[in-house]
């Protein structure tokens, strides 16, 4: 009460309010316990907070605490996948919603780090990264062994450079390339296989459970689409957390606004240095007199509007940074620990360090700065714990079944291939070109390109810039890009809130050179199966939407990338 009472009148005169009601009134007589470190660094000590954390930890279970009644808070995700790792290491059991991240283990980096050379075979880069981390994995001497791949080649020029030798490094390891580029049929298909290849046991690792988890839904979902799935896995995947069960000998973590509601005997802060700035990078939205600038927030800034909306924005976070901090310090039932380690001019730690020190209590002085403790008192834990639930340990039945792998296959001819085709595969890289390209001369350069970073298959090279000269010499085609003073590929459009848009190709122009304001949209589409109304469908959704954003008639066109046929749509 009294360091809520008095945080609040740091806040702005227009947020006060908002904790005029703060002050709790407690029912129960028994006294709780709390302990702050207060300390300012010359630079942040991570390891310090995990010696914290484990002393008091220490302290709570010789005390009569259970594991499962302390539960550790933290600001960000980051943070608290970092302390579940520490705490794994020295034998804690962890739970958490927030924490173990999937792709924070070593298995899981080298499992995606396998679908990624499966999706770019040629790429030099991924033979490189997954060697590296196989290597790193299963080999002490990791970088030794991933040196004696490396070999010294001479260009035609004369200059020299280093190659790392895949083929012999895949007979080496996988017994030959054939067995490390196995045919699967989807993705829960090629990441099982792999774990068998590497001998991975996932019911022993609950991280590479959850990622052939995460692959099985997405072909349920989206079907059996690598690339869709390791962009996917970059963008939110990795960032889901591993799910374990709840018991009394683990040691919850969670982060602050996931706690909103809950309680727990005891609470650990290992980290109150919360985030208190503006970002100067990102822009907003401001209204003048007579214009909307779409500007960054600058205190110092000439116009009135910005710096009068910026000094709002920091009250505003300062709001939220303080809402943070009691939603975190009002979790504990009966003990709570926090760790207040800054360096200088860290804002919410130095506001926090200096309320504390105006509140009752035993202060003991360390270095640069003291420890704030209340008076210790026994506390009886309540024995009325809840009945816990037996815990499903997964097995392997393997031995059990009588029948081998079972695989249902409706058509015959997939049973000898991959899960695309070769048409398959060429046209959605053909596609891929297609969307870059803008003129027959970036042709060459462009598919070269490509083909060094994995994107294209070697076989393809020549037969795809064969068909893309052909493309361009189409006149109807290549007038479509004529007095074109704009053209935007791949260019994402939010179209309203539940819908965005990615047409292949927008292209502005004028309709005559000389009347630069006289525009004309065009919107192209490419194809690589065969013509359906669906598509017809899609790029009239296209033009309707550029339509509203130009202010013009839009011409939408499909190109049919294995007839090579152009087709206006409207």
């Amino acid at each position: 009460n009294a360091f809520f009472e008095a945080l609040k009148n740091n806040l702005g005169e227009a947020f006060q309010p908002f904790y005029n009601s703060i002050y709790q009134h407690p029912k129960s007589t028994v006294k709780g316990y709390i302990e702050i470190v207060n300390r300012q660094l010359e630079k942040e000590d991570e390891n310090h907070e995990i010696v914290l954390i484990l002393d008091w930890i220490r302290k709570c279970e010789e005390d009569g605490y259970q594991r499962g009644d302390i539960c550790i808070l933290g600001e960000k995700n980051k943070d608290c996948n970092r302390w579940a790792i520490e705490l794994t290491k020295n034998n804690f059991q962890v739970v958490s919603a927030d924490s173990l991240l999937v792709d924070s283990d070593d298995a899981v980096q080298l499992a995606v780090a396998y679908l990624r050379r499966r999706l770019k075979p040629m790429s030099e880069n991924e033979k490189r990264r997954f060697s590296e981390l196989y290597f790193r994995l299963f080999r002490d001497d990791s970088y030794r062994q991933y040196k004696s791949y490396l070999e010294e080649k001479t260009a035609e020029s004369g200059k020299r450079f280093t190659l790392f030798n895949d083929e012999k490094f895949l007979t080496d390891r996988f017994g030959s390339k054939s067995n490390f580029f196995v045919k699967y049929e989807n993705l829960y298909d090629l990441v099982q296989k792999f774990y068998a290849l590497i001998h991975f046991d996932e019911l022993t690792n609950p991280y590479l459970h959850h990622l052939a988890d995460m692959a099985h839904e997405y072909d349920l979902t989206r079907g059996p689409d690598l690339k869709g799935f390791l962009e996917y896995y970059s963008s939110q995947g990795k960032k889901s957390a591993v799910q374990l069960p709840e018991s009394r000998e683990a040691i919850r973590i969670m982060s602050i606004h996931k706690s909103k509601g809950l309680e727990f005997p005891v609470v650990i802060l290992p980290k109150m240095d919360l985030d208190m700035s503006i970002n100067t990078q990102s822009k907003f939205l401001i209204s003048t007199e007579d214009k909307i600038l779409y500007t960054p927030a600058g205190k110092k800034s000439p116009i009135d509007e910005i710096r009068h909306f910026t000094d709002q924005e920091i009250e505003q976070i300062k709001t939220d940074t303080i809402n943070k901090c009691y939603v975190a310090m009002t979790r504990a039932v009966e003990r709570m620990y926090i760790n207040n380690e800054y360096k200088k001019g860290s804002a919410f730690s130095e506001l926090f360090t200096d309320i504390v020190k105006q509140i009752d209590g035993e202060k003991i002085d360390i270095d640069n700065g003291f420890i704030f403790q209340t008076a210790d008192s026994v506390v009886k834990i309540n024995d009325n714990q809840k009945e816990e639930a037996p815990h499903f340990s997964p097995k392997n039945c393997a031995d059990r079944l009588w029948f081998p792998d079972i695989s249902l296959q409706d058509r015959e001819d997939l049973a000898e291939m991959d899960s695309l085709t070769d048409a398959q595969r060429y046209g959605n890289q053909l596609h891929l070109v297609l969307s870059l390209i803008n003129d027959r001369n970036e042709a060459g350069k462009c598919i070269s390109e490509l083909y060094q970073s994995g994107q294209i298959e070697q076989e393809f090279v020549e037969r795809m810039q064969t068909d893309v000269i052909e493309i361009f010499e189409n006149q109807e085609y290549q007038t479509l890009f004529d007095h074109a003073i704009e053209i935007l590929s791949e260019q994402s459009i939010v179209s309203d809130e539940f819908t965005t848009i990615r047409p292949d190709k927008i292209i502005v122009k004028t309709q005559d050179s000389r009347l630069k304001d006289c525009r004309q949209i065009i919107v192209i589409d490419y194809k690589t199966g065969m013509p359906i109304e669906k598509h017809q469908k899609q790029i009239r959704e296209y033009a309707l939407v550029l339509q509203q954003i130009y202010e013009t008639n839009v011409e939408g066109y499909l190109l049919y990338t294995s007839t090579k046929e152009l087709r206006r749509v409207c």
